[in-house]
């Protein structure tokens, strides 16, 4: 994997998060937000490691890690309050 197939997993994920009209649009969304971020989860390690120095790559991975685990806990009440 290169890092171009991480850009766009995560360019999948932000578009299938856009505010949405009507319910149907919404749930086409989600459908999308959740393939990508399929996608996202197992590409992220992948496309990090390579890069780093080989004494960095554990926190490299920490990082992608915390990201994966962290980063929804802010979108779910965004995500509520948009509909």
């Amino acid at each position: 994997m290169n890092p171009r197939s991480f850009v766009l997993t995560s360019a999948t994920f932000a578009i299938g998060t856009a505010v949405a009209p009507s319910y149907g649009v919404a749930l086409t969304r989600r459908l999308v937000a959740a393939a990508g971020a399929a996608a996202v989860t197992p590409v992220a390690p992948v496309a990090v490691t390579p890069p780093a120095p080989p004494h960095q790559r554990g926190r490299a991975l920490a990082v992608v890690a915390a990201g994966v685990a962290l980063l929804p806990s802010p979108c779910w009440p965004v995500s509520a309050t948009s509909h």
